[in-house]
């Protein structure tokens, strides 16, 4: 791949990403386990454990939107102020986990070629992309098999620890032998680069670039 035009795409993709789109009303699973769906009804689950409010950009989404949201059956809700749910987004890790099915009404982002040639997507049935996340899916039903890296524009610098947000060992299937999590050294994936990270303070202390 030339290293040209992966910048094109590259370029092409922070035009692409997408905000954060949010389904209206409540989830069917959630509305049919709690009835009406209102704030009361997930009471507790305003706040993640250490206190820390649940927003867009709790869960790095893409757009932060003002309003009152909570965390339900692996769903971000948003609320009016009166505690009816009024949109939601399946989160990576919640809704969007492996093993689960794709949500049918939740929109599949634009790729570009590059992305789908360098994790070897193959054709658009078998992927979705959203929130910066690409996820395998089994064509025929949908499945999430996978999920193939997460895509950012955050600074790797050598010295200084890594960005939040990669607690999660992201390294493409392809190269996952030949980096591998130990004791001495654990590393993650971004933007065609591997970087490899001291496990005790998370400095990253080299960088490898996976173009060819």
């Amino acid at each position: 791949m030339d290293k040209a035009v992966y910048e094109a795409d590259r370029n092409a993709l922070a035009q692409l990403r997408m905000e954060t789109k949010w389904l209206a009303g409540c989830p069917a699973a959630l509305a049919s386990r709690v009835g009406t769906c209102r704030e009361g009804a997930v009471a507790g689950s305003a706040k993640g454990l250490d206190g820390t409010a649940f927003t867009p950009s709790f869960f790095t989404l893409g757009q932060v939107d003002t309003g009152n949201f909570s965390y339900a059956a692996g769903y971000l809700l948003r609320e009016a102020p009166g505690g009816n749910v009024t949109g939601h987004v399946p989160l990576l890790g919640g809704t969007l986990a492996i093993g689960q099915v794709w949500p049918d009404d939740y929109t599949s982002g634009p790729l570009p070629d590059y992305y789908i040639d360098y994790f070897d997507l193959g054709t658009s049935a078998s992927y979705r992309f959203a929130n910066d996340v690409i996820y395998r899916v089994d064509p025929q039903d949908g499945t999430i098999t996978a999920i193939a890296g997460i895509l950012t524009d955050d600074d790797f610098v050598i010295g200084e620890p890594a960005p939040g947000g990669y607690d999660v060992y992201n390294v493409p299937y392809a190269f996952r032998s030949r980096y591998a999590d130990s004791e001495t050294a654990i590393y993650r994936y971004a933007n065609g680069y591997v970087y490899r990270l001291d496990p005790a303070t998370r400095e990253v202390d080299a960088v490898i670039e996976l173009l060819i």
